[in-house]
């Protein structure tokens, strides 16, 4: 492009970028200009937009209070419990686990299992 379309573009965007009214502006919308669009149409102050008691319909359950509503009809083994346990304590800790850890929930979820069968367990504490 010659350098007179440059300044061609350029002037152009500055006559588009004057004619903008002040409410339609992109600073005046970013930076607020104390008024909002009412449910009626007309201009309100945004304070008094906040200050309203309305009820909000809004209801957000994750995905885990889903399952556990789900599941509080059901019963479960002693054998479930303890791996729900143990999967909490995995996705809460998940990310900074060193091998000792991890070796430490694998002790606990075979301990879960021979529990169940009746078989022997090892001790496995944090401390260990």
């Amino acid at each position: 492009m010659s350098t007179a379309t440059n300044y061609s573009v350029l002037i152009l965007v500055m006559i588009l970028a004057a004619s903008v009214g002040k409410s339609q502006g992109l600073f005046e919308w970013l930076f607020g200009g104390g008024q909002a669009q009412g449910e009626e149409g007309k201009q309100v102050e945004v304070g008094s937009l906040l200050k309203t008691n309305r009820q909000v319909p809004f209801e957000m359950a994750t995905v885990d209070e889903k399952f556990l509503m789900e599941v509080a009809g059901l019963k479960l083994s002693q054998l479930d419990l303890c791996h729900h346990e143990i999967v909490g304590k995995l996705r809460t800790s998940c990310g900074g686990m060193s091998e000792d850890d991890l070796g430490k929930l694998s002790v606990m979820l075979f301990n879960c299992q021979a529990e169940n069968e009746g078989r022997k367990t090892y001790p496995c504490t944090e401390d260990m």
